[in-house]
């Protein structure tokens, strides 16, 4: 086991109205909370066939879904300290420098508080509506995520891959701080492309589910290479935790743990969602 540093709490923002997403980070930048975890969909079809990974989705085709770099963008501008993650962005759906800008522009506007949070989708529907190829999805990330680094590190990329090609083109303004790549899922091409082209790995699950991948994440890390670079790890709890839990979870080598730190649910009232928060701060930050 992998004993972890000081917890770090994120609130999971996954569903919850939009009217509530600005006062949620206002409290949660008095607070301490360490940030916030957005959720990402572009068009949700009204009929999904597609199976949800883990289970049964914890959300409606109506709940709301605003796009997350928008909201990234203005709620670092009206906070300091509080820092921000996509959980998780379903960048195949998107054109790379389409990413890149956008996820550049939050972090000049964070000053460097933002998380790019990337998972390949799940939901065939919603690639369909955007005339996005599903079967191709995991190759194309690969390939985006590559050119996300170098347009964000440096300032200008060219891409001569299989499926994006462009000449060099310049990406201005410059993220102020090298922007984290944290890649979500439970599959094995998704713990490869942790190991090889991430930051972190984030997952949606709890930690019973999580648990077996950690190790192995850090040992393929170890195997490329990579073993000596920061690398984080990002888990949900979708309860308020235990003295155990919180052990467990640091025994697992978690610092990132993402929580719903109040009672019911996403669509529960704004006040009772802000006295969640309270609660939960008065006992763990």
């Amino acid at each position: 086991m992998v004993l972890s540093g000081a917890m770090q709490y994120w609130i999971n923002l996954i569903g919850v109205p939009f009217e509530h997403l600005f006062p949620i980070a206002a409290e949660a930048e008095k607070l301490g909370f360490a940030g916030l975890a957005l959720a990402d969909h572009l068009a949700v079809p009204t009929v999904i066939e597609s199976p949800y990974p883990g289970g049964v989705r914890p959300w409606t085709e109506t709940d709301d879904w605003p796009d997350v770099w928008v909201m990234i963008g203005a709620m670092a501008a009206a906070t300091t300290r509080l820092r921000f993650v996509t959980n998780v962005y379903v960048a195949p759906m998107r054109h790379p420098l389409i990413i890149a800008k956008a996820v550049g522009t939050a972090s000049v506007i964070s000053n460097g508080r933002v998380v790019f949070g990337a998972g390949i989708g799940w939901m065939v529907e919603e690639f369909d509506s955007a005339a996005s190829s599903f079967r191709t999805r995991g190759k194309r990330t690969d390939e985006i995520l590559r050119i996300l680094r170098t347009a964000w590190d440096t300032g200008r990329v060219t891409a001569q891959g299989t499926h994006y090609r462009f000449a060099e083109v310049n990406l201005r303004p410059q993220p102020p701080t090298r922007i984290p790549i944290w890649i979500g899922g439970h599959s094995e091409a998704a713990v490869e492309r942790s190991v090889t082209l991430g930051d972190g790995w984030i997952s949606g699950r709890t930690l019973n589910d999580a648990a077996p991948l950690i190790e192995h994440l850090r040992e393929r890390r170890i195997a490329v290479g990579r073993g000596g670079d920061p690398f984080d790890i990002a888990v949900s709890l979708y309860s308020s935790p235990t003295p155990a839990d919180l052990d467990a979870h640091r025994r697992a080598g978690v610092e990132h743990l993402k929580v719903d730190p109040w009672e019911g649910g996403h669509r529960s009232p704004l006040e009772t969602k802000l006295e969640g928060m309270r609660r939960f701060a008065e006992r763990h930050l």
